[in-house]
């Protein structure tokens, strides 16, 4: 399907690469609404009227229309196939009313009058002033095998219906690129199509934004996917809710990127896998959700949201909802949900509760530059099967006794079923006191792996072994080599003790001196009665490794 292969492409938009739609276009003068595809200066500017007796659709296409202020519906395409990137757009700079608006568009009837226009694409730049749909009318951008650009620099646009991009076609890519002003109506991002919003400035509120939306339906009999794609640089994203990963076979997936922290996401509810898959990553900026977030809400759906730099409030404590849920943070209800936090710069605030239900995991990567951190006013719970991975970042080791608390509960825990897991878990140890989950690190301080440090309780950044048993100087005092240590190791460091011996077992600090400070370690090590404990498994045999 030509909407599955051409999500990998338009991914770049994710980073960055929008397409190019020409904004310079001859001044051709008065009237509030102009379109600039004509193939030359002298072809006739038109307005076509739709076959059949429907005299309330205006198609503009390569020529120029003013659009009165009555409910009709408006269709900006061109008459060629060409692609987006060729297509000069159609300005508003005043007031307009239209009726439903298509931005690159397709019907049957004007098919029939006009040859196949599949694959024609539409650009709509919004300058200033207002575009307002009618009443139950509503705007498309990307529909049945065009392709669609609308470009937003100030303004408003509002209307009573949404604003759906990639409508039913999977052969078109609608795009929003909002810049400045204002989207006073509902938004669709991906509708049986592949969607795009990339968004740098102006406002997207209050109404409901969707991304990857619509029940499955099949053109030619394939199921037509609904992909909608989110790049939030800059502006204000300020819905009631935001659902990501609508339905059954939608995908949505929504970047917040910006590292100036002008990029605010400001939505009360948001759902990221409610029947679908929703994905969430943030880089930057700050999303601030005063209700609750949930990832994967019903049976079958997936909800991902990954932190890795930035700020993720949440703020509300009541419940809301039919049956009511807590609001707070909710990894997984009915489905599977993963929150990752990575970093220092990572900083999660929870005012109300977080739920993990068995099928959910939080993880936390630690890095050189700090702790990540979730913290949680309210009730903390964990259904069985529920899982706590915990990771170092390469090359990286926490100093000694270094406590990370990656999560605090100050009503406590409930259910239990709290466990960790991960490639690290041997040099964690779980707790729960005072009504807090804290890990701590259990390590030595040293840099070296616990499962591949002969002194596995002690700093010893050399693993100086002089005597090949396993056993690091550091924490090995048995002399004699009888797997104890006792009276008979204190009168084999005796005999030495103030002489110069580089290399010696005897040389607990590997300062080269049989010393005070070896003598020191000697007394630890008779308190244990044995070496050790190394994280080698052929520990006491010669030689180890």
């Amino acid at each position: 399907m030509r909407t599955t292969r051409r999500v990998a492409s338009w991914l770049l938009v994710l980073a960055g690469v929008v397409p190019v739609v020409a904004t310079a276009t001859p001044d051709l003068g008065d009237g509030t609404f102009w379109w600039s595809g004509a193939a030359s200066s002298g072809d006739a500017w038109n307005t076509v009227e739709r076959v059949g007796g429907d005299d309330h659709t205006n198609w503009i296409s390569d020529g120029r229309s003013d659009l009165l202020p009555v409910d009709e519906d408006t269709y900006v395409t061109t008459s060629e196939h060409a692609g987006l990137e060729a297509v000069p757009p159609a300005r508003v700079e005043s007031v307009v009313t239209v009726g439903n608006l298509y931005v690159g568009g397709w019907t049957d009837s004007f098919d029939a009058a006009h040859g196949d226009p599949r694959g024609h694409a539409g650009a709509l730049e919004l300058i200033r002033g207002v575009i307002e749909t009618g009443p139950r009318n509503y705007v498309r951008v990307g529909t049945r095998g065009a392709d669609g650009h609308l470009a937003q620099r100030g303004g408003t646009l509002t209307g009573d219906q949404a604003i759906s991009l990639g409508w039913i076609s999977d052969d078109a890519v609608g795009v929003y690129s909002l810049d400045g002003g204002r989207i006073d109506t509902q938004l669709h991002v991906g509708v049986h199509g592949l969607g795009i919003l990339h968004m740098t400035g102006g406002v997207i509120g209050p109404d409901g934004v969707r991304v990857g939306h619509g029940l499955p339906i099949s053109e030619d009999g394939l199921a037509i996917p609904g992909v909608g794609l989110v790049n939030q640089r800059g502006g204000v994203l300020a819905p009631r809710a935001i659902v990501v990963g609508d339905h059954p076979g939608q995908v949505g997936v929504v970047a917040v990127r910006d590292g100036a922290d002008t990029a605010r996401f400001a939505v009360p509810e948001v759902y990221l896998g409610r029947r679908g898959t929703g994905t969430l990553v943030q880089t930057g900026g700050v999303v601030h959700v005063s209700r609750a977030l949930l990832l994967g809400e019903q049976a079958g759906s997936v909800g991902l949201y990954t932190v890795q730099g930035g700020r993720l409030d949440q703020t509300g404590t009541n419940t809301f909802g039919s049956p009511p849920v807590a609001a707070g943070v909710h990894v997984g209800l009915e489905g599977t949900g993963q929150l990752t936090v990575i970093g220092a710069a990572a900083e999660l605030r929870i005012a109300g509760s977080y739920h993990q239900n068995g099928r959910s995991l939080l993880s936390c990567v630690i890095g050189r530059d700090g702790i990540s951190r979730l913290e949680v006013a309210g009730e903390a719970r964990f259904e069985a099967g529920a899982e706590l991975h915990v990771t170092f970042a390469d090359g990286f080791a926490p100093p000694v006794d270094a406590d990370w608390t990656l999560l605090e509960a100050s009503a406590g825990l409930v259910d239990g079923g709290l466990s960790l897991v991960g490639p690290f878990a041997e040099e964690l140890a779980l707790r729960v006191e005072s009504g807090r989950l804290s890990v701590r690190y259990q390590g030595d301080g040293d840099s070296v792996p616990r499962a591949r440090d002969n002194c596995n309780a002690t700093a010893n950044e050399s693993q100086t072994d002089s005597d090949g048993d396993g056993y690091g100087n550091a924490c090995d005092a048995d002399f004699d080599g009888d797997g104890e240590v006792g009276p008979a190791d204190l009168a084999i460091f005796s005999d030495d003790v103030g002489r110069f011996l580089p290399g010696s077992a005897l040389d607990c600090d590997d300062d080269g001196w049989i010393s005070m400070s070896d003598a020191v370690c000697l007394q630890d090590q008779q308190a244990r009665g044995a070496p050790g404990p190394s994280g080698l498994a052929c520990a006491g045999t010669v030689p180890c490794p």
